[in-house]
């Protein structure tokens, strides 16, 4: 019997402290791009739509969806169902109360 997979301190660390997780992001998402979606977040004076951000952030709506995916799942960006529209379920977006920039 193999013997189950170890995680070191720093991997345990990412995952559960926001502070330690990496400054950059995954293959894939840009710098420049992950910045524009947190600006358009920041700025907003109201949770917004992904439609909404990727006008704002000049980039196309599945785009920012996968920006906005991994922008929740680092707990940098909270997502909240939109209630009473009929149709597809949609969702708002805003950064997250305990995420600081820099951290």
């Amino acid at each position: 019997m193999a013997a189950p997979p170890s995680a070191d301190q720093s991997a345990i660390d990412r995952i559960f402290n926001p502070r330690h997780r990496s400054s950059s992001p995954p293959p894939g998402l840009l710098p420049e791009t992950l910045d524009s979606i947190v600006a358009v977040l920041r700025a907003a004076d109201r949770p917004l739509r992904a439609a909404e951000i990727a006008e704002r952030a000049g980039v196309e709506r599945g785009t920012a969806n996968r920006y906005l995916t991994y922008l929740c799942d680092q707990r940098i960006a909270e997502r909240v169902p939109e209630h009473g529209r009929p149709g597809h379920p949609a969702y708002l977006y805003t950064l997250a109360s305990i995420w600081e920039p820099g951290s």
